[in-house]
């Protein structure tokens, strides 16, 4: 409930800030604890990325990231699995320490080549001192969408691939949803693809397959998929599995010269 959830934040926030007036002399500046950037992955993701000093940690409650820029909507952020325990207020949190990448969809119909995104997050020591919430604005260039030709190798490219998920006590993702895909143009002769995947899911190397059907004058080249995680499979055997994000070009052979780009 609104209530309950803003009375408990409250709480929080009393006792995180007279923990801090009690040990100030214990904290470092912010900027030194935490560093935060922001980047245009392509022109449909936006990662964020916390570099977290040791002894401290970012906690998943409570983060907000949104939109400054009308023009740009955000999607639902990506969190990667954090490290679970019990706090005497809070109850059940996840936090992270070294570093967090979140990332981002985002839509920008109006082709901007900049935005603002805004971001607020509670952080705090692994002696149970805390900071105020940190709150930043920061700029991002946004690399255009790409204008699709009618000899667009996107608009042929078709993927195969199989995951699983960890958690067989929660709901079934939709695929789209647990392994959403994503590819782009980098030139006329390379393509990058990408799966954002979902918590408790992974992905398997050796199922991954692209091809181009029906591509007039374009094939896809040899291209190599990085290598991940070892696992012994109760149904393939020893495999590779990719959590989180898997992410590769793949090389355009061209018989047909005609220019790619409007």
């Amino acid at each position: 409930m609104p209530v309950i959830k803003s009375t408990l934040f409250i709480l929080w926030l009393t006792f995180c800030q007279s923990v801090l007036a009690l040990s100030q002399a214990e904290l470092v500046p912010p900027k030194a604890a935490f560093t935060l950037s922001a980047q245009a992955l392509n022109a449909e993701q936006l990662e964020l990325n916390w570099q977290i000093a040791d002894g401290f940690m970012v906690y998943r409650n409570n983060l907000r990231i949104h939109s400054k820029t009308d023009a740009v909507e955000l999607g639902k952020p990506l969190f990667p699995v954090g490290t679970i325990k019990q706090d005497e207020l809070l109850g059940t949190v996840e936090h992270y320490h070294h570093q967090l990448k979140v990332t981002v969809p985002y839509t920008n119909q109006a082709r901007l080549s900049q935005m603002h995104v805004f971001v607020q997050y509670q952080a705090c020591s692994e002696q149970g001192v805390c900071y105020p919430p940190q709150k930043q604005t920061l700029p991002v260039s946004l690399p255009l969408p790409v204008i699709k030709a009618a000899s667009d190798p996107l608009s042929s490219l078709v993927k195969s691939f199989s995951g699983f998920k960890t958690n067989a006590n929660s709901e079934l993702l939709p695929p789209d949803q647990a392994f959403q895909f994503f590819a782009s143009v980098k030139n006329a002769n390379t393509l990058h693809v990408n799966w954002v995947i979902a918590d408790a899911y992974y992905l398997y190397r050796e199922k991954v397959q692209l091809a181009l059907l029906g591509a007039d004058g374009v094939e896809l080249g040899a291209y190599q998929i990085p290598h991940g995680t070892p696992k012994v499979d109760e149904a393939f055997g020893q495999v590779e599995i990719f959590h989180n994000e898997l992410a590769f070009d793949i090389p355009l052979v061209r018989s047909n010269k005609t220019p790619f780009f409007d």
